[in-house]
């Protein structure tokens, strides 16, 4: 009040509004909402209590310009819903309550001040930096307490922070104790029952309340012996700042404490101008019928009776004209809302001076109009004001002339801050007895010196830097753990990309849960791929990808399938219909689901087929990085899906090159009980049959299958020692059981396995030699080198969108992290040296994902702008209409690798442009002991369609002893009985194939499509060859029945079908269809809507007969 006094009275000496001086009316709310109402109603029709009111002004010709405060959140409430409507600008300096941002309740609010959801978020922003995870919180019950703990509670909760409860400081008259002490003991029981030895305490209330809790505090510790309460450390918020006055209440219990309060300027020349009037007040030279409640300030602050005072009836207490000079400078204190108050005064006048200009020009002075100025008109000069401190000069105090803060208001009536603009001072009470700031927050961003901040431990030992007090829960803490209905992490854009990825295993319970986490690949790279393509679209760092965007930005939302295609589909259902709610954590909105122009994914082929089962009718496209099975790529079956991987008609085609390439033809084959791995073995046999391989025994297992499954899988792989080359379409777990089961049962040597993705060091970790010399057929190596420095660098501790990657860490340095509350099941905590620089490997499929989020965000927004320009609305109805041109937009998309080179990540076809690489799993050429090899795999060359098979070395295969094979030695081919099976169909594990090729293996090539039978004439023919004695007769009865046998297989034989993958001579599943459905696409609801478990068994089941 004083401080807004003492501007008032610099602006109308130096004459800032020719002719035109200011005044004050000045009301006490007494921080209750009904004295509020009353200066409200005074102020429109004069019916507030006139011993409330004081004029400092006694012109005859008055304007009425505004109101400024309350300093109270909840009288500054009352008064906002009076004046709503009548234009009358109510402008608060010290007013924090988030909700007065509402225009549409509040359409006269403004203030210089930022909103409490500010600094709610500094707090928990504080409690994150402190490395605090576990909290107790305290508000008091008005409208300040409660919005800025509700705050407070979602940004913790964003963060990990477990707040143990929240308790509302209310008197109660019930109770024989007072709120404070029941609070403290309650805090009392939570140290000892789940604190780690210390609690951190976060306090959103008025000051009042807060000394209370101290002088509680103090008092159980000193009357019942509580000792252990001297392991509370506060935080507080701005209503405390840095008022010694309620810090020192309880002696040394609020040192080490933190509070909040507003970045202001200390006015060194105000603090001369209010220790002045002190001194008049004690001095009985200043009256207080000007300056009415000055008095009882001094007093009360100074703890003295001024002389003749009605004020005190205390007799004991000293006379205030006994305080010295020192006495009464040592108990100034300079709240942060002087500053605020005084940017409220010179908004005001300077909207005057404005309004002034605009109505009395040329005429100097106050002219007759402006007495005619009402306060709708005024309202509108406020809402313009746009100015600096230094345009004023000699009217502002010196200490502002230097500040750079420009002083203007958001539509919403919030004051403009810069972006480089401090907003909070975090402050810390010293055990020295002064508070000194620590930290600052600018624009969303904490910048605090733990060095700088002093705490204390229960025996007064000071504690600083990395020694400060933990706050974390120790036991009992379940509650701590709790979690949404489903995990997701989400980036916010005005378009939405989906993403779905496998970041846990299927539940073996629930089929629409998730089990343990899944460390192999397609987990937690990929996800985080995702964010990162996301990130690196709306920061524009990319040049070639911001030109096309042009600003656009696109959000993704990413959920684990926990391989799981019946938790996809429901995930994906539910969520597009409307009965999964899914929030964005910082805003607290709803994620709209009208906002989806396409989904990534799915890394697993039977989770994609699920989800285009949904997707194909809605007409969304759906991208993929991984799912690579021939299954999708039917254009009739699943017209709106694309891959940046290509089709495992590749890869098999790859293992059937490299097998022939090796003079191989007896081999056995495994594979996974799945779409990805069913189609793969499909293509594979066909093009075995093209090239005259002999499948010794075909072995299917499920899914879900234990790893004592494979124990299985080996002793029927050994009944055929002659096949020793297996062909793996299995997912890597398999891959890692399969190799454990080798070296389980020492049968190191007597495989050499040709598997299909899994080049990855996690899964031959501690296999020793039993990894020795086998084959993987991978993707061609693709990486993105600002992913790998960005996803190395990241750590737990920084974490707050990726809800999956604490549990990545853990499992990956097999530790448990401080800050989580999940199950401790590891033996140690988290050192913080842990760090993925040194040696992690980025999941190879990472840079694919990027492609496809790439890819499709450029097709998206080309299609937007031909099919949607017209529209406001984004996506618009055309978007979907037209989903075959925003397909063949995402295909034509080029991008750019890490050298520079132009590419096209998806062909013409829809399948990835990407080739197969073929690797060696060798001794590593970085082994420190000898004694204990370790393995790593080898590049040894690649396939592609265009170029074929070039190997650059040959491979190493090792013998039981594991001493390598000498060159050309023949390794997987038929020898003695086993030959027979390949010319016997009696034996349903064998596969009828061409065999005993006449010319080289190496080159034997082969365009003709076998089917079964077809063999059996060329063994006749052979047979008629040799003998040639035998009547004409005979040799013709021998080909009628021979005739008659080909039409009989032939007309049992489904019709063969073609798609130009590379020249209309490859085989293509047979098109699996169910209730009339094919399997990508079907009615997404009713009676109609298939199982998928039942469409699942059946469909692939049909496949595999086929």
């Amino acid at each position: 009040m004083e401080a807004v006094r003492w501007a008032i009275q610099h602006i109308n000496k130096n004459n800032f509004i020719p002719g035109v001086k200011l005044g004050m009316t000045i009301y006490d709310t007494c921080g209750t909402q009904a004295l509020a109402t009353h200066g409200a109603l005074d102020i429109i029709q004069n019916a507030y209590p006139e011993p409330h009111a004081v004029c400092e002004d006694s012109n005859q010709t008055k304007i009425f310009l505004g109101i400024l405060g309350p300093s109270l959140s909840g009288p500054a409430v009352a008064v906002a819903n009076i004046l709503a409507g009548h234009k009358i600008p109510q402008i608060a300096f010290s007013t924090t309550l988030a909700e007065l941002s509402n225009k549409t309740r509040f359409p006269n609010f403004f203030r210089t001040v930022p909103p409490d959801t500010k600094q709610s978020r500094v707090m928990a922003d504080t409690v994150k930096a402190l490395g605090w995870t576990f909290v107790a919180t305290i508000s008091t019950n008005d409208n300040y307490g409660l919005d800025g703990m509700r705050a407070f509670h979602k940004f913790a909760y964003q963060e990990g922070i477990c707040i143990t409860w929240w308790e509302v400081f209310q008197e109660s008259y019930s109770s024989s104790e007072p709120p404070s002490y029941r609070i403290i003991r309650k805090l009392s029981n939570e140290i000892q029952s789940r604190a780690n030895g210390s609690l951190g305490v976060v306090y959103f209330g008025q000051a009042s309340e807060a000394k209370k809790l101290l002088s509680a505090q103090q008092d159980l510790i000193s009357k019942e012996n509580l000792v252990h309460l001297k392991t509370l450390h506060w935080i507080m918020p701005d209503a405390v700042s840095t008022d010694l006055d309620v810090l020192q209440t309880a002696g040394s219990i609020g040192k080490g404490s933190l509070t909040i309060s507003p970045v202001h300027t200390n006015i060194d020349t105000f603090k001369q101008y209010w220790l002045g009037l002190i001194n008049g007040i004690i001095q009985g030279n200043t009256t207080l019928k000007t300056h009415q409640w000055l008095g009882e300030c001094v007093e009360h602050h100074y703890k003295c009776a001024l002389a003749g005072s009605m004020l005190t009836t205390d007799n004991k207490m000293r006379a205030c004209q006994d305080l010295s000079d020192g006495d009464i400078a040592a108990g100034f204190y300079q709240s942060a809302y002087v500053e605020k108050a005084l940017d409220v005064v010179y908004i005001l006048a300077v909207a005057l001076r404005d309004a002034r200009l605009s109505i009395c020009n040329p005429n100097p002075g106050f002219c007759s109009e402006l007495a005619q100025l009402h306060t709708g008109s005024f309202f509108h000069h406020v809402r313009r004001v746009n100015f600096t401190y230094s345009e004023l000069q000699n009217i502002v105090p010196e200490e502002l002339l230097t500040d750079t803060k420009t002083l203007a208001f958001h539509p919403d009536g919030e004051i403009v801050v810069g972006h480089n603009q401090p907003l909070y001072f975090i402050n810390n009470y010293k055990i020295d007895g002064t508070i000194t700031a620590v930290g600052q927050y600018t624009a969303d961003n904490l910048n605090i010196s733990l060095d700088k901040i002093e705490m204390l431990d229960p025996t007064g030992q000071i504690l600083t830097d990395k020694k400060l007090p933990s706050s974390d829960c120790k036991k009992n803490c379940e509650h701590c753990a709790h979690k949404p209905d489903v995990e997701y992490a989400y980036i916010p854009g005005e378009l939405l990309l989906l993403g779905f990825f496998g970041i846990h295993e299927k539940s073996t319970k629930d089929p629409f849960s998730c089990g343990l986490y899944r460390n192999l690949s397609g987990s937690i790279d990929l996800v985080e791929a995702f964010l990162f393509a996301l990130d690196t679209i709306n920061s524009g760092t990319e040049a070639h990808i911001a030109k096309t965007l042009k600003g656009q930005t696109f959000g993704g939302l990413a959920f684990d399938t926990c391989y799981n295609s019946l938790r996809a589909s429901k995930l994906l259902s539910d969520f597009l219909g409307g009965t999964l709610k899914v929030y964005d954590k910082s805003t607290g909105e709803a994620i709209d689901p009208q906002r989806v122009v396409g989904v990534i994914g799915a890394f697993s082929s039977s989770v994609s087929l699920d989800l285009l089962d949904i997707l194909t009718p809605l007409r969304i496209p759906l991208v993929s990085y991984g799912s690579s099975s021939p299954y999708l790529n039917d254009p009739q079956r699943c017209p709106y899906f694309l891959r940046t991987v290509p089709s495992n008609d590749l890869t098999a085609l790859a293992a059937v090159k490299l097998i022939r390439h090796f003079g191989w033809d007896y081999i056995s084959t495994v594979n996974t009980a799945n779409a990805y791995a069913r189609g793969a073995i499909s293509a594979f046999n066909k093009y075995a049959q093209q090239n005259g391989i002999c499948i010794a025994i075909s072995d299917e297992i499920e899914f879900e299958s234990k790893p004592s499954r494979l124990y299985e899988t080996l002793t029927k792989l050994q009944r055929y020692p002659s096949a020793k080359a297996v062909v793996l379409f299995t997912d890597d777990f398999h891959v890692e059981d399969m190799l454990m089961a080798i070296k389980g049962i020492h049968l190191e040597g007597q495989f050499i396995l040709i598997g299909e993705s899994w080049i990855n060091n996690r899964v031959i970790e501690n296999i020793g030699a039993a990894a020795a010399g086998h084959i993987s057929l991978n993707l061609e190596s693709r990486t993105n080198a600002l992913f790998n420095d960005y996803f190395k660098r990241k750590r737990p501790e920084h974490e707050t969108r990726n809800p999956w990657f604490n549990t990545f860490w853990e499992e990956r340095f097999q530790c448990n992290l401080r800050h989580t509350f999940t199950p401790r099941t590891k033996s140690h905590f988290c050192p913080i040296t842990n760090t993925l620089e040194l040696s992690y490997q980025t999941d190879q499929w990472s840079a694919y994902t990027i492609d496809a989020v790439y890819a499709t965000a450029i097709g998206v927004k080309q299609s937007l702008n031909q099919l949607c320009q017209d529209s406001s609305i984004q996506p618009c109805e055309n978007y979907f209409d037209g989903i075959q041109y925003v397909v063949d937009k995402i295909k034509a998309v080029t991008l750019q690798s890490d050298n520079g080179k132009a590419f096209r990540p998806i062909n013409n076809d829809g399948n990835g442009n990407a080739g197969i690489e073929v690797a060696n799993i060798q001794p590593s050429k970085t082994r420190t002991d000898p004694s204990q090899p370790s393995y790593s795999y080898e590049k040894i060359g690649m396939f592609t369609l265009e170029l074929g098979l070039q190997l650059t070395q040959r491979p190493q295969f090792y013998d039981k002893y594991n001493a390598p094979y000498p060159p050309n030695v023949d390794l997987s081919r038929c020898q003695g009985a086993e030959c027979d099976k390949c010319f016997n169909n009696s034996n349903p594990e064998t596969t009828l194939v061409q065999i005993c090729p006449t010319t080289d293996p190496a080159t034997t090539t082969s365009s003709t499509i076998l089917v079964p039978g077809l063999e059996i004439i060329q063994i006749g023919l052979i047979a008629l060859g040799a003998t040639l004695g035998v009547a004409i007769l005979v040799t013709c009865s021998v080909c009628v029945i021979l005739h008659r046998r080909i039409k009989r297989v032939s007309r049992h034989t489904p019709e063969p079908n073609y798609y130009n993958y590379i020249d209309g001579s490859l085989p293509r599943p047979p098109v699996l269809q169910s209730n009339g459905h094919s399997c990508c696409t079907g009615p997404l609801s009713g009676s109609g809507r298939r199982h998928s478990a039942y469409k699942n068994d059946m469909v692939f089941e049909n496949a595999n007969e086929a």
